[in-house]
């Protein structure tokens, strides 16, 4: 069976008529690694980003042989966790900038994903933010295993008001 052409009978329906919308879409199960895209256009990420700069950190730590501070894990958890905007400007900062979290993403295998200073403004594709969930969900990546454990810690923390996004669940057929 052809999952992206099925996820395209799925979702062109939803959008028929619909002058100038675009939609992208992207599917994956964790079980068996299967993968579904529909549409290659790039969106901003808004707070969909603070995984990778997450990432991006973990990346910086690894590299330098080093546990996160606590400074780095306090931020870590205020980006993750509770959504913090704040922490999240200070932490795209204090990895690099932009150029930084892309050369975190490309060792990560995202593609179409380009870093703004204004971190909110990234622009990423549906089928990037499928490759970072393999990174952190995965067993193969540029991630430790601490890291990629750490990171999913930290997602799965979430505040309840800022809940939203990527689900865990099981579905039957495409």
């Amino acid at each position: 069976m052809d999952l992206d052409a099925a996820l395209t009978a799925a979702v062109e329906p939803l959008t028929a008529g619909a002058d100038g919308v675009r939609v992208s879409v992207a599917v994956l199960d964790t079980g068996s690694g299967a993968r579904a895209v529909h549409g290659d256009g790039s969106f901003d990420t808004a707070s969909v980003v603070k995984v990778d700069l997450v990432a991006a950190l973990l990346l910086i730590a690894q590299d330098e042989g080093r546990a996160l501070t606590a400074v780095e894990r306090e931020r870590a958890a205020a980006v993750i966790e509770r959504s913090d905007n704040a922490s999240t400007t200070v932490l795209l900062r204090e990895i690099g900038g932009p150029a930084a979290l892309d050369a975190a993403n490309a060792r990560l295998g995202l593609t179409g994903t380009t870093a703004a200073h204004a971190w909110g403004l990234t622009r990423t594709t549906a089928a990037d933010r499928l490759t970072l969930l393999r990174a952190v969900f995965g067993t193969e990546s540029e991630l430790s295993a601490e890291s990629r454990a750490y990171l999913r810690g930290l997602m799965e923390r979430v505040e309840a008001g800022q809940r939203w996004g990527c689900r865990r669940r099981a579905t039957a057929g495409l």
